[in-house]
Order: C-alpha cells, then structure tokens, then sequence
C-alpha cells in the first residue's frame, strides 16, 4: 500500500523541477532568477528525498532518504531569503548581503552535518506505515 505522503511528496518535486525547466528555457538571465533557481532546486531535492524516503521498503534505504533530504532542506530558509530579497527594491544592504553569506555558510555545516549519526541515527516505523528519521543531538 502506498503512503499518503508518496503522492504529494512526488508532485511537489516534480511540479517544482517543471518551474525550474520553464525558467531556464525563458532565455532570462538575471540574478532574480539564479535565486529562483536555487531556491526552487532546494525544495525540489528536499521533497524528491522525502518521496523515496516515504517509499522505502527497508532501513538501509530509508535512512540514506532521510539523510538526503535534508540536503535541500538545508538550504530552503537561505534561499527564500536570498530569493524574497532580490524581489525588494533598491540595492541589497550591506548587512543583508552579510546576513545571506552566513546564512550559506550555515547551510553547508548542515549538509555536512546530515550525513553523520549525530544529525539522524536511525528510522523509525511510524503508524502511517513510512520510516521517519530519529534524530541525534546535532539535530537543531
């Protein structure tokens, strides 16, 4: 039986990298839409993860997912921002262009983070019939 969160989880990515494929043969090239591409690629890989995470039939593959999406997961918050601040008039800040820079750096410690046990150890069986991800103590 499938997940109930198979179906969204596969629509979102897909949805999301068909809005990638649009925006690139647009021909446009602009720094707004690099940060849409970065910021739709982000949610496309997180919700990609958690689809095969949500159909995982064993541990072993079910934990790699888990791990996997939090790659995209990682880099969401940075993204939108980055993304919702190229949309605002005017020249970015110079405390705002800081404030992205650490917000990229802290993206990446995550994603090197998500693949150590000390981020998530283990898979759970939940009721609906899925693994989940047990977190460890780095998990914030």
């Amino acid at each position: 039986m499938i997940s109930r969160y198979v179906i969204p989880s596969n629509l979102t990515w897909i949805i999301t990298l068909g809005l990638i494929i649009f925006a690139f043969f647009s021909r446009k090239r602009s720094p707004l839409i690099t940060r849409f591409y970065f910021y739709t690629a982000s949610l496309c890989m997180w919700s990609f993860g958690y689809s095969r995470m949500a159909w995982a039939t064993d541990p072993a593959a079910a934990l790699f997912w888990s791990r996997e999406l939090h790659i995209g997961a990682g880099f969401i918050p940075t993204t939108f921002v980055d993304f919702a601040l190229a949309l605002l008039p005017g020249e970015a800040t110079k405390a705002s262009k800081y404030f992205i820079r650490l917000g990229y750096l802290l993206s990446v410690v995550f994603v090197v983070l998500c693949f150590t046990s000390r981020f998530i150890f283990g898979v759970m069986k939940i009721p609906d019939g899925i693994y989940y991800p047990k977190i460890g103590p780095s998990y914030i």
